[in-house]
């Protein structure tokens, strides 16, 4: 039975998100984290997401209605990578694809090609899809930008106000500069991000950082909400049976510049100077078979580290927090990512072991990671300075000098605490629109 809310009969929200469970696309989480909040206010939900085929409206056993939309084919040529190698997101493919050692007319050629981003062609699919949608308010979460595209064409359409969720800046991840800078499309780019910043009622960043750089970018209110801890993992955490102190953690993925060469080498100088603790062991666990088309089991070997390190493709995920619960330490590779979180970097923290982070100085997870205290973070960036930092805030660890964090800190990280701002604000912009 629908609840009723302050505001008399429930409001109806349409999302859009180009990921949606049963997708395990790192980006599925939030929107599906943010549904279940939705609904626990009374909200009604639909879903407007992407899929291998199109399906029409179903309800869930949750309670939301989703349909979905065929992914657009060069989505689909894009992530349909052997394996041992990480899916890349939109912006990151482009880059890739057109190759920074490549001559200017090719960069020019795939930037005309591909704007805004993988999921250009889904834009129309997204629209038809909103078409006999009957709702208060359209909410899309990105990326792709693509779907902001739609989002802001739908919410016109529809007549109801828009929320614009950003997981990332629409920003180059090399340079940092804005997507496109420096190309045919620039112009259009420029145009396209005044449109989806400044024309919804209200951004929402995942991160301060986001949140910053949506104000700088004019947009009317910026409101932030982290991606959070999920709730499921501090309310029933499995507590482990034991600590091994000298296993060290790793799952996830190696891309862009999240290179787990400086740490390895770490590893070696730790070792060769008899640093590295008797029984010591390297779990790396998901898509880490390659780094940049390189083997890391051709690494590990060339160090001598191949007794040392277990590779293990995708697992299950409580397994997963099994073993993150029962490491000495968990390392975390963010750096050159200065705006953004890790959804990792929260699973670590619901584990509530120390975690060796390679950050940003200034950047979101270093700040995070800060507040939450306790953690060894390493913030150099040059080769001769990050592998003496990185042995250092090893060997900080083996030594113990570390404490979990207080639960009450965790507490406040959880995603359904970080959402209560944004579902209080759906609901009074829906209200506000049917007035």
């Amino acid at each position: 039975m629908t609840k009723q809310n302050r505001f008399g009969a429930a409001p109806t929200v349409l999302l859009i998100a180009a990921h949606y469970p049963p997708s395990r696309e790192s980006g599925a989480r939030r929107p599906w984290e943010l549904v279940g909040a939705l609904l626990e206010a009374g909200i009604t939900v639909k879903v407007l997401t992407a899929a291998p085929h199109a399906a029409p409206w179903k309800r869930s056993e949750r309670g939301e209605l989703i349909r979905t939309i065929a992914e657009p084919a060069a989505y689909q040529r894009t992530t349909a990578a052997p394996v041992g190698h990480s899916s890349p997101g939109a912006l990151r493919s482009l880059k890739q694809m057109a190759g920074r050692s490549l001559p200017a007319l090719k960069r020019e050629y795939e930037a005309w090609r591909l704007f805004p981003d993988l999921w250009r062609d889904a834009t129309p699919a997204l629209i038809e899809g909103a078409l006999d949608v009957e709702c208060d308010l359209v909410y899309s979460t990105a990326p792709p930008m693509s779907v902001h595209r739609a989002a802001s064409r739908i919410s016109r359409q529809l007549d109801v106000p828009w929320v614009a969720e950003y997981r990332d800046p629409w920003h180059d991840q090399d340079t940092g500069r804005p997507a496109f800078s420096g190309t045919i499309m620039a112009a259009a780019a420029n145009t396209m991000r005044r449109q989806i910043v400044t024309g919804p009622a209200l951004c929402v960043g995942v991160s301060e950082g986001i949140v910053s750089w949506l104000e700088q970018e004019g947009a009317r209110e910026a409101l932030l909400a982290r991606n959070g801890i999920p709730d499921r993992l501090l309310t029933s955490p499995s507590a482990p049976a034991t600590i091994d102190r000298h296993r060290t953690v790793y799952f996830g993925s190696f891309y862009l510049q999240r290179t787990p060469i400086p740490y390895l080498d770490a590893l070696v100088t730790l070792r060769d100077k008899g640093h590295l603790s008797e029984g010591f062991a390297l779990d790396l666990i998901g898509d880490v078979a390659t780094f940049n088309d390189a083997s890391i089991s051709e690494m590990l070997e060339r160090r001598g580290l191949s007794n040392l390190t277990t590779i293990a493709a995708r697992i299950p995920h409580a397994e997963v927090m099994e073993r993150t619960r029962s490491a000495g330490l968990l390392l975390l590779l963010a750096q050159q990512q200065p705006r953004q979180v890790p959804n990792k970097l929260y699973e670590y923290l619901a584990a509530n072991r120390p975690i060796l982070a390679w950050v940003d100085d200034e950047g979101e997870s270093a700040r995070l990671l800060r507040q939450v205290g306790g953690h060894f973070l390493v913030t150099e960036q040059t080769p001769a300075a990050e592998i003496p930092a990185i042995a250092r805030a090893a060997m900080e660890a083996a030594a113990g000098n570390w404490a979990p964090a207080h639960p009450e800190v965790l507490d406040g990280l959880k995603s359904s605490v970080q959402l209560e701002s944004v579902v209080a604000a759906v609901q009074w912009l829906a209200a506000l629109g049917r007035s």
